[in-house]
């Protein structure tokens, strides 16, 4: 599966694979990790979103899957969802750069340019 995602690019066909990989084992957090993935790739924002969110329900700890989280509501315009979720994030790295060019990111795209040079 993760070769069809990672080596061919076929993600549709990478995504029907993790599908079905969730279904069999629920519970399993890197399967919901990987099926948001390549739905985020796909531009299919509202699976990952929902995948990314079981992961992180499953795996708490999940950093990655907490910042992509924080991408795909970029991507959504959600901006409320991306600064809350990026707070949760921060909670988890404390002193680790990736928070803070998210938020960069974030006020750029609030066209907040004063806190954005701060955070970058």
């Amino acid at each position: 599966m993760k070769i069809l995602f990672n080596h061919y690019k076929k993600y549709p066909e990478a995504r029907d694979h993790f599908l079905k990989a969730t279904e069999i084992l629920e519970t399993r957090a890197d399967y919901h990790f990987n099926l948001a993935t390549s739905y985020a790739f796909l531009g299919e924002y509202e699976k990952a979103e929902s995948s990314f969110l079981k992961t992180i329900q499953i795996d708490s700890g999940n950093t990655k899957a907490i910042h992509n989280l924080f991408l795909v509501y970029m991507s959504e315009k959600k901006f409320d969802s991306a600064f809350q979720i990026n707070l949760k994030l921060m909670e988890k790295i404390p002193g680790e750069i990736y928070p803070y060019l998210n938020f960069g990111d974030y006020y750029l795209a609030k066209d907040d340019t004063a806190n954005a040079l701060v955070n970058f």
